[in-house]
């Protein structure tokens, strides 16, 4: 179906100096805390709030600002309250602010500012630095109440030339709603933090795999994973699946109940969990959850160097092709591979 867009905005050309943008950034949005929110702020939508920066692109940029030469412009959204919602140049502003509050010292640079705080700049380059002027195109809605999907379609059209987002970022962008915000706080829960395991997330990677099971738990697998994902949350990015969210924490305490070991989806050596394994194994339990003999079952899976705990010769063998096509990397993602796993999973947990 072709896609039609009758979007009501206009926009214009403003500056602010960095001290401007450092006094009037702040980390949360209006929907976060709406009585504290300062008119005329500047705010991350929650779609694009993790930096992704390195420490050294961060002082880079910085140096920029100092050594005088010209930064992009960002683009904000000016609201009917006059706060800004940043739509792209998120982490430019987060940067500066972080440098002229001492949040950040300057590393990886060749130059004279290499180690450099805020504070260790003379008084004629911080007054230099503050009153650089950083230009901005800034949207309205010409319309009240237009449609806010215009802004996660600029955010994902600016981004989607360069390297900065990976595929789940730009995915929040285009396909914020309720799905997602349910996702988000579901990876909250002891549950999923449990079997998640301590290697910190890195990129919304946990909230793209929590998203994986609940589309592989309804949805048959027809595209490449990522076009996958891209049509299920368009489907479904404002529906309501905090009863399969349920299911899917009964069904994770369900495998932490019956395996040896508090991290079933990780490799014996691994910090990092297997999503193959998960996407595979949990979307069965979902929609099975009176699996009869479920730790038995679960061993043939995940239990590599298993030897007498197989039915019969078949079994071994598909156990070992399951775990063969899960440990592939990316391999474990094309259509034939995860409908492999799957019928494995399926066949070997429904037995």
């Amino acid at each position: 179906m072709t896609k039609e867009y009758n979007y009501k905005l206009t926009s214009y050309n403003a500056s602010f100096s960095l001290k401007e943008y450092t006094d009037r950034y702040t980390q949360k949005s209006p929907s976060d805390d709406e009585n504290n929110q300062k008119v005329g702020g500047f705010f991350a939508p929650a779609f694009q709030r993790n930096a992704v920066w390195t420490e050294k692109a961060k002082s880079k940029l910085i140096e920029t600002f100092l050594i005088k030469l010209p930064v992009p412009p960002v683009f904000l959204y000016r609201n009917t309250k006059a706060q800004h919602e940043i739509i792209d140049g998120y982490q430019r502003i987060k940067t500066v602010h972080d440098f002229m509050k001492n949040k950040l010292r300057l590393t990886g640079l060749d130059g004279k500012y290499n180690h450099k705080i805020y504070d260790d700049l003379s008084e004629v380059e911080k007054a230099d630095f503050e009153t650089k002027m950083l230009n901005c195109v800034i949207i309205e809605n010409i319309e009240e109440n237009t449609n806010r999907e215009a802004l996660y379609e600029i955010f994902a059209r600016l981004n989607s030339g360069g390297t900065n987002l990976n595929n789940m970022e730009i995915r929040r962008a285009i396909g914020w709603g309720r799905l997602l915000f349910d996702i988000e706080k579901f990876n909250q829960t002891q549950e999923w933090k449990q079997l998640w395991g301590e290697k910190t997330a890195n990129r919304y990677e946990d909230i793209e795999l929590i998203l994986r099971i609940l589309a592989l738990s309804e949805t048959k697998y027809e595209r490449a994973m990522k076009e996958f994902l891209n049509d299920y949350l368009e489907e479904n990015k404002d529906a309501n699946k905090q009863g399969l969210l349920t299911r899917l924490k009964e069904a994770i305490n369900l495998v932490l109940k019956s395996y040896r070991t508090s991290k079933p989806f990780h490799s014996e050596k691994g910090t990092r969990i297997n999503f193959a394994l998960a996407d595979s194994i949990l979307p069965v339990i979902i929609n099975h959850p009176e699996i009869s003999n479920l730790s038995h079952k679960l061993h043939k899976l995940l239990d590599r160097d298993s030897k007498d705990i197989y039915e019969n010769d078949t079994e071994r063998e598909l156990c070992k092709k399951f775990q063969e096509i899960c440990f592939k990397g990316q391999g474990s993602i094309s259509k034939k591979a995860v409908q492999e796993r799957r019928d494995i999973a399926e066949k070997i947990l429904l037995a």
